[in-house]
């Protein structure tokens, strides 16, 4: 009976432990037939769209329910753009028109924004906002969902309010 040496048995799991690894980690990449199917099982740009602006109707109403009713002025902003997410896929991300308060909020009342936008948002599936920018006088929260959509709120000198969508087929 022969007798195996120390180190093979070492050497023999170091590499299904190394071969194992490799394995896992690359399959994390998706497939372009995979990145197809998901784009092709989302919501058209134009539903999507529509979905994005009901939600900044319910953010501006419950901003003014926490602050009063607010004099908003719309800046006509849609802008469009491929998906970096599918590339060679026919997908597209649309922004929205972007919703303005002359003069901004106080302090106080940001808080109270904070809170309100936080709400609706949540309840369209959005994380919790990523606070870019806290200091007197000037605010500004992203707040992204795992699709890619993105709602932008900052307040300085203006209070404003826009979107984006995540990357959805065209239509």
């Amino acid at each position: 009976m022969t007798r195996a040496r120390p180190c093979t048995g070492l050497v023999l799991a170091t590499a299904a432990v190394l071969t194992l690894g490799a394995c896992a980690m690359g399959n994390d990449e998706p497939t372009q037939d995979e990145l197809r199917a998901e784009l092709a099982a989302r919501p058209s740009i134009e539903e999507a769209t529509v979905a994005q602006d009901e939600m900044l109707t319910e953010i501006r109403a419950a901003i003014d329910a926490a602050i009063g009713p607010q004099d908003w002025l719309r800046e006509e902003t849609v802008s469009e753009s491929g998906c970096r997410d599918f590339p060679g896929n026919d997908g597209m991300v649309r922004g929205s028109d972007r919703w303005v308060i002359e003069g901004g909020v106080s302090d106080q009342e940001w808080d109270l924004v904070e809170q309100a936008v936080t709400t609706v948002t949540g309840e369209h599936g959005f994380q919790p906002p990523s606070v870019v920018r806290d200091e007197p006088g000037g605010h500004r929260l992203m707040i992204s969902r795992d699709d890619g959509a993105i709602v932008d709120l900052g307040s300085s000198t203006n209070l404003v309010l826009g979107a984006t969508t995540g990357c959805h087929p065209r239509s």
